[in-house]
């Protein structure tokens, strides 16, 4: 690959698999080839720009699919042929027709949903749409690539006549092969064709009484081919009308071919575009088929991508991995038993990496972080070079010699078993210097190794960190799975006795080790336990909580439904009541109607006055609704609450005992003192104490949040009113009011009663992280 990406490191990596798998989703030889030549980028507003593209290419096909593109054929070389004056095939002319209709549908539909698939569009406003030129091909070539009759009004009167004559002499044949003169001189009674034309096979010694053209021979001779002289005229006719439809086929492929060249530039540019959005739907396919995501592309140099999934491994077998490098530390060394999985993790890392660049979808978790970096290399396997005569550990330093010059700030560079190969000790020192220099350049390494010095390096060196791949010790297998913090032992002894190896054999190799190896690897092996109980333990809590909240969230939805279904029973209910009120007052003016028309004391108005009487009895009674008591007295200028009455009301006069007439908007009437609710007192014009007390106090003993979880709504609808009059008497510049989410009733019910209060400035929802839509926030007005 060009554009300076390292050759062996996309080989090590295998991307090329990759690329292979994104080609054979592709729909046309286009996209194929454009995929082939999509390279890796190094630009951040780039990469960002691919991926929205394919982003938006899988939501289409998430809720609208395109229409399939697989005719659209690679027409580039007809098209280039057309433009300089060349002439068409038919089988030509129907590809490049293939190739429009494809176009152009897919750009109506891209069109019909331009504003919400803006990067799409940006390629399919370039589609060919060009319905005139596709019509004249379509009307003139057939599928299999014949000219069809209606390419032309000549054309179709040529071929009508060619039929009428060639009826003609199909007639006449018939009738000389059952006449007397030329029965006896037939080799049989049938026709044939010869050099285009109609014969008969005339016996050879009949020569002399067959008056007609000799067109052919039999192998042996005794057969003359002839044409009866008889037909001579029509078939001359037939040749000539041969002759003018074949002229007239070609001044019709003479013409479409002059309508491609007119529309050229246009259908090259279309199928530029054709090929970009065939590779975007391949990619968005992709995607679909890895469970893929999109990433959040960084130039920080920053990694961080949970469970990751090599892309070309079974996604029903790979374990994912945690990894990452960049944010907290520079260098990551990860350490752990032969076959443990320390190679995919460096491979899924880098092959992420590219994908990402490419403006693929990766197979990771959402929140995946991936930087862009300037370069990738990576030195992976066991290659070396036979040609140059290098050794194992030679080949991989001459490509680690390499990397370490040309790295630069926040490149990924991949080593397998750094520094391996060599003795022991020299490797690990080697391997130290190496790490060290690298991120000295301002790279981010991801390494693997069995050296225990460098697990020491990992821990002693600022910016580095280590890394384990997990081994179950009770099964005496890796896991595959990759924890960060600590680092790995190789477990060479415990295999090698579960592996058969005599128990004698294995425990003087432990000997050997010495003391200190003997207890470091010893300590590592009860680290590595004691952090799996750790995750293990973490993990039954995150479930735990998991299921909590689930059922916290049903519990909520079912009292929500249960909410919902008693305010539609009330609604019913009040809806019957208002049909029975509608019903006795038309029968009340009814009888009023009767008072007044009948005279005084007769038997009509004893009637209409019983009937008036008894409508009360019939009326049904509305369940009374529970005063709330409010320790604020009702007196003159008051702002009041009353059921059945909208908005706040002011007190302008109060009346005889226990009465208060109270002005609503335009609307003024006469109430009990104890259905009304004080919501703002009268301004004291005597303050015995200081203000700002009071209000400290008040705020004190006033609590900073409503709770109406599992609260009804007509239950929480005084518990509104007190929460918000408290919050304003303390002082406060807001009320917090927590109903959850549910079916939004109690969100609703809190939004409609603040929003007519007048000393309420505005009301929205909390932040994302502070309740969001479930919590409620109602500012005041400043006073």
């Amino acid at each position: 690959m060009g554009n300076g990406w390292h050759a062996r490191t996309l080989e090590a990596l295998e991307f090329h698999a990759v690329r292979q798998t994104w080609i054979d989703h592709a729909q046309t030889p286009l996209g194929r080839e454009a995929i082939a030549q999509r390279e890796p980028t190094r630009d951040l507003t780039l990469a960002e720009l691919r991926q929205e593209e394919t982003a938006q290419a899988r939501r289409l096909y998430d809720i609208d699919p395109p229409p399939g593109i697989s005719n659209a054929k690679d027409v580039r070389s007809e098209v280039a042929r057309a433009a300089i004056g060349g002439v068409l095939s038919p089988d030509e002319l129907y590809k490049t027709f293939d190739t429009l209709k494809a176009s152009r549908q897919l750009k109506e539909r891209l069109g019909a949903r331009r504003d919400d698939f803006s990067a799409l569009w940006r390629y399919g406003q370039s589609l060919a749409a060009i319905s005139a030129l596709e019509k004249s091909i379509e009307t003139a070539v057939s599928p299999s690539g014949e000219i069809l009759d209606s390419a032309s009004d000549d054309l179709a009167r040529i071929r009508r006549e060619q039929k009428r004559t060639a009826a003609k002499l199909t007639e006449q044949l018939s009738q000389l092969l059952g006449s007397a003169k030329w029965r006896d001189l037939l080799q049989e009674p049938i026709h044939t064709i010869r050099s285009g034309r109609h014969c008969v096979p005339v016996r050879a010694d009949r020569r002399g009484q067959a008056k007609g053209i000799v067109h052919d021979y039999s192998a042996s001779g005794s057969t003359l081919f002839i044409e009866p002289e008889e037909i001579v005229p029509l078939g001359n006719r037939l040749r000539e009308l041969e002759g003018e439809e074949k002229e007239e086929i070609e001044a019709i492929l003479y013409s479409l071919s002059r309508d491609v060249e007119a529309h050229a530039e246009a259908v090259r540019a279309g199928l530029e575009a054709l090929a970009q959005l065939d590779l975007l739907f391949a990619a968005a396919q992709y995607a679909i088929d890895l469970r893929a995501i999109r990433p959040t592309l960084n130039d920080k140099g920053i990694w961080r991508i949970a469970q990751a999934r090599h892309p070309l491994l079974d996604s029903a077998s790979v374990v994912p991995v945690d990894i990452e490098v960049g944010r907290a530390f520079q260098a990551l060394i990860i350490t752990g038993p032969n076959t443990g999985g320390k190679t995919v993790c460096l491979k899924t890392i880098g092959l992420l990496t590219l994908m990402a660049l490419c403006g693929l979808p990766v197979p990771a978790q959402d929140g995946a972080q991936i930087a862009v970096p300037g370069g990738i290399y990576a030195d992976i396997g066991d290659e070396q070079s036979l040609q140059q005569s290098l050794s194992t550990f030679s080949g991989h330093i001459k490509h680690i010699a390499h990397y370490v010059d040309v790295a630069g700030a926040n490149d990924l560079i991949l080593l397998d078993e750094v520094g391996a190969g060599t003795d022991p000790s020299e490797g690990a020192a080697l391997a130290k210097a190496i790490l060290t220099r690298l991120a000295q350049k301002g790279a981010r390494i991801i390494a693997t190794s069995h050296y225990g010095e460098l697990k020491a390096f990992a821990y002693q060196r600022e910016g580095f960190q280590n890394a384990a791949m997990e081994f179950d010790m009770e099964t005496l297998r890796p896991t595959y799975r990759l924890r960060l913090g600590a680092p790995g032992a190789s477990h060479a002894l415990p295999i090698a006795k579960r592996l058969g190896l005599d128990p004698n054999v294995v425990d003087a190799a432990m000997s050997l080790l010495g003391a200190q190896e003997a207890d470091l690897q010893s300590m590592m092996r009860k680290l590595e336990e004691a952090q799996l109980t750790t995750e293990r333990s973490q993990k039954e809590l995150a479930e735990e909580r998991r299921a909590v909240n689930e059922l916290r969230a049903e519990l909520e939805r079912k009292i929500e439904q249960a909410e919902e279904a008693r305010l539609k029973a009330r609604e019913h209910a009040q809806a019957e009541i208002d049909a029975i009120v509608s019903q006795i007052r038309q029968e009340a003016d009814q009888a009023l109607k009767t008072l007044r028309a009948a005279p005084k004391e007769s038997k009509e108005t004893f009637e209409a006055e019983t009937k008036i009487r008894n409508l009360d009895a019939r009326l049904p009674q509305r369940p009374k609704k529970k005063s709330v008591k409010s320790d604020r007295p009702v007196e003159k200028g008051a702002k009041v609450r009353a059921d059945g009455f909208p908005g706040i009301g002011t007190v302008i006069e109060m009346t005889k005992a226990g009465k208060a007439k109270v002005a609503f908007n335009k609307m003024t009437t006469e109430l009990d003192i104890s259905d009304l609710q004080v919501v703002e007192p009268v301004k004291a014009t005597k303050v015995q104490v200081s203000a700002s007390k009071v209000l400290r106090d008040r705020a004190f003993n006033t609590a900073r949040e409503l709770d109406l979880h599992g609260v009804r709504a007509d239950e929480a609808e005084p518990q509104i009113d007190k929460f918000i009059d408290d919050c304003l008497a303390a002082g406060m510049s807001y009320a917090r009011i927590n109903h959850g989410k549910g079916a939004g009733i109690l969100k609703k019910l809190v939004r409609e009663r603040a929003s007519h209060l007048s000393f309420v400035s505005k009301i929205e929802s909390a932040s994302f992280d502070d309740g969001g839509d479930g919590v409620s926030i109602v500012h005041f007005k400043k006073r």
